[in-house]
């Protein structure tokens, strides 16, 4: 067995191990999550869950708007400047990514909280209003 044969086997055995290891935090985060949202449903009432919903999913959304898929480009790239031994690099790319995340946030959540602000219905915008100062 050469040892690329052997890496490839030594990887996928890792691969396999780390999957089992995940796998009961998702199951386990969705789980809560869906029964988090029953207990809102059932103690907030129709109108006020539905504005927690709306507001909910708005920062979900922008989120990931926010993230501008970094966290994509660091399963990708930190591995490789890793093994290249190009640190600076890696810690340019760590800084900049957090701060281009933090501003892109905080511009996204004061232009958000800006229209909300604006809006004449304040009672139905209430969750959004305090809520996008998460997105950050």
């Amino acid at each position: 067995m050469s040892s690329e044969q052997h890496n490839l086997k030594y990887n996928s055995a890792e691969l396999r191990r780390r999957t089992v290891v995940a796998l009961p935090g998702c199951i386990g985060n969705f789980a809560a999550s869906t029964l988090l949202a029953l207990l809102f449903a059932r103690w907030m009432g129709l109108e006020e869950f539905g504005v927690f919903a709306f507001a909910f999913h708005v920062i979900r959304i922008l989120t990931l708007i926010a993230g501008l898929g970094f966290n994509q480009d660091a399963v990708r790239l930190l591995p490789r400047y890793r093994k290249a031994g190009r640190l600076g690099t890696l810690n340019g790319f760590v800084l900049t990514t957090a701060l281009s995340t933090l501003v892109l946030g905080a511009a996204t959540g004061a232009t958000v909280y800006g229209v909300a602000m604006l809006s004449d219905d304040t009672h139905s915008h209430k969750a959004l209003i305090h809520a996008i100062w998460l997105v950050p």
